[in-house]
């Protein structure tokens, strides 16, 4: 992600401004301003998966703390001498804010970061850059974001088009279905049934029907689809920690 989606592509942009020059000592000052500039963040809630990334982010790029950053670092509040409060940057020399996710479903939660966040850093800096990069995306999920956020960027390393979906018509996990022990329909109908008992009609078929097949070692996404990790009397496949929202002691 950092290679491919960042550093490549900022080395094309320093090389451009520059007459395409290829000699690297020529636009290693400039690409170092441009990297100091730079801020990683993960986004959600400090305990969701997107920062959990960030450790492994930070360990496999050889980053360092410096590069990174929590989100209510970004703004700070500035009161005048009359008690008037407002918003300012809280580094006007960073220039560049990085998003890191690790999948995108619908983008719901893109967008709405984007909203709370990214509108008001572009209220006070219009010129500040603001990038969202996930490791897996549908197409609709980043179709979403790039149309209602105020993002500059929104990219992913692997993007799951129609044929991930386990019940559409080109589902790759269906492809020669008169050789496969159960139908499609059979396999829908099964997974419905047991679906929306654990995770209601809307989602019986993974969060707003995403009818993904996709886990991590860190977490099981709500768009797979629930059979394979809800839990009743008997141990799911791949566990789920669910969101639970407040506090664990009210």
């Amino acid at each position: 992600m950092y290679r491919d989606k960042f550093f490549k592509p900022l080395i094309q942009n320093v090389r451009k401004k520059n007459d395409n020059v290829k000699d690297i000592a020529v636009i290693e000052s400039e690409i170092l301003s441009e990297l100091k500039a730079t801020r990683f963040l993960g986004i959600g809630n400090p305990s969701e998966s997107g920062t959990h990334l960030l450790y492994f982010f930070r360990q496999e790029n050889e980053l360092g703390k410096d590069d990174f950053m929590h989100s209510h670092e970004i703004l700070s509040f500035d009161r005048d001498g009359d008690g008037n409060v407002s918003l300012k940057m809280n580094k006007p020399e960073v220039k560049r804010y990085i998003l890191l996710d690790d999948v995108c479903g619908s983008g719901t939660q893109a967008i709405q970061y984007s909203k709370k966040l990214v509108s008001e850093m572009k209220a006070i800096d219009p010129n500040v850059e603001v990038y969202y990069f996930t490791l897996f995306s549908t197409v609709e999920g980043m179709e979403n974001i790039r149309r209602e956020s105020d993002f500059d960027l929104v990219d992913c390393i692997f993007e799951l088009d129609e044929t991930f979906k386990c019940f559409s018509d080109g589902a790759r996990q269906f492809r020669n279905e008169e050789y496969l022990p159960i139908s499609q329909e059979f396999a829908k109908t099964f997974c419905e049934k047991y679906g929306i008992n654990l995770f209601g009609g809307e989602h019986c078929l993974g969060y707003k029907g995403s009818q993904l097949l996709l886990g991590f070692t860190h977490n099981t996404p709500d768009n797979t689809l629930p059979i394979i990790w809800g839990e009743n009397n008997w141990e799911p496949l791949f566990k789920r920690y669910h969101k639970k929202y407040g506090f664990k002691y009210n």
